[in-house]
């Protein structure tokens, strides 16, 4: 979940940064502490049954294990497998974010370039972005469970004056006879164009340049919008997930028995000094689970909210919401 901080570190006070290290909404504690509770328990567990219930010649045993287990872990490449998954992850991420699409933009140049105050001109220009509010909708629904609770059918759409009865009738008819698992999002940006080249035959769009800026716009959005489709549709390999999840936890249950601190009588290199709680084990386990739930949330930035927090396509469609779609018809 994004959790936005920045009014929280405005000053370089050092209780600023206290206050951000251990804020609990969209934390690293959040979202690992069962399973650190889970490692320090079983940790402890294993540590107890070997100090008290383990006769000496099992101890020996026990040792000569978890020195095979220490050994076993450095062929574990955990720091290589995680940091390159979790780069792409964020990456992927970032690529996602910076396709979402602000249709300011375009309704700018519609406004400049489509010329005229009669009312055909004024319709011209709103069923243009309204078009373009469309293919954004059906993208979004795809790949966002807010929106698609928001917009769950075409019919939707319509009650909100997004689609007119007719066009909402088209859409379903070429669904049906392309017979395709997908929504079509790029038909409302191609009847977009049409829009264009008919007000530029019709004197709307006066300037060749204005035709010009318009269609690479709405090329840009259209090209925003597959970007995002094609992210929902061709995931990251699984077997890569399935191998840095299980890398880890495997890691993970490698450590519970190779950072254990053995007897210090029987001088066993790097286990001279005994304490009876992981200190350092569970700072770079905190770590390690940090870094992978990191893709883990980035990948399911756009399912859910939480907490009744605003997801990022949820704040983007609260303008047709409010009625802003409907006022584009008016």
């Amino acid at each position: 979940m994004t959790v936005s901080y920045q009014a929280d570190v405005a000053t370089s006070k050092f209780s600023t940064l206290c206050k951000l290290l251990f804020r609990w909404r969209g934390s690293v504690w959040k979202v690992i502490w069962k399973e650190i509770l889970l490692f320090v328990t079983c940790f402890c567990i294993i540590s107890v049954t070997y100090r008290y219930a383990l006769k000496e010649d099992q101890k020996r045993t026990f040792e000569r294990f978890c020195i095979f287990c220490e050994q076993f872990s450095e062929s574990i490449p955990i720091s290589f497998v995680l940091g390159f998954y979790v780069s792409l992850i964020v990456g992927r991420w970032g690529s996602q974010y910076n396709s979402l699409i602000w249709t300011d933009r375009f309704a700018l140049f519609v406004s400049s370039y489509v010329e005229g105050s009669d009312d055909y001109a004024r319709l011209l220009r709103r069923t243009m972005l309204r078009y373009v509010h469309v293919s954004c909708i059906m993208v979004w629904s795809s790949i966002g469970s807010t929106v698609k609770k928001r917009f769950p059918t075409l019919d939707h759409l319509v009650e909100a004056g997004l689609l007119q009865q007719h066009e909402k009738e088209e859409l379903a008819k070429m669904a049906d006879e392309a017979k395709v698992p997908y929504n079509l999002h790029f038909v409302p940006i191609v009847w977009c164009s049409c829009l264009i080249k008919k007000a530029r035959k019709e004197g709307k769009i006066p300037e060749k340049l204005g035709l010009k800026v318009l269609l690479q716009e709405l090329s840009a959005l259209r090209d925003k919008n597959g970007t995002l489709f094609g992210y929902d549709w061709i995931s990251i390999p699984l077997v890569y997930t399935q191998v840095v999840t299980l890398a880890v936890y495997l890691y993970l249950f490698v450590t519970l028995f190779a950072r254990q601190h053995l007897d210090p009588a029987q001088q066993i290199e790097h286990k001279e000094f005994d304490v009876y709680f992981p200190f350092f084990t569970t700072i770079q386990v905190l770590f390690i689970l940090g870094w992978l739930k990191v893709y883990v949330f980035r990948i399911r930035l756009y399912l859910k909210k939480q907490h009744n927090r605003t997801s990022l396509l949820q704040v983007k469609f609260d303008l047709p919401k409010k009625g802003y779609a409907s006022r584009l018809q008016r």
